[in-house]
């Protein structure tokens, strides 16, 4: 089973603050899984592809 990560573990791991994790998982640009309310996951390397990704498209 994949370990998830809360904001703050991804946020250390790609050097960005807890809130900036946040705002990309509200505005779509790196995938999460909402728990509850309150409780927010990422599944690091659907992350890592996400971004990848983007990278890509980048010109």
């Amino acid at each position: 089973m994949a370990e998830y990560l809360t904001a703050a573990e991804l946020g250390t791991q790609l050097r960005l603050s807890r809130e900036k994790i946040l705002t990309m998982a509200r505005t779509g640009q790196i995938p999460s899984i909402r728990l509850s309310a309150k409780t927010i996951r990422f599944d690091p390397a659907a992350v890592a592809a996400a971004i990848n990704a983007k990278k890509e498209v980048r010109p």
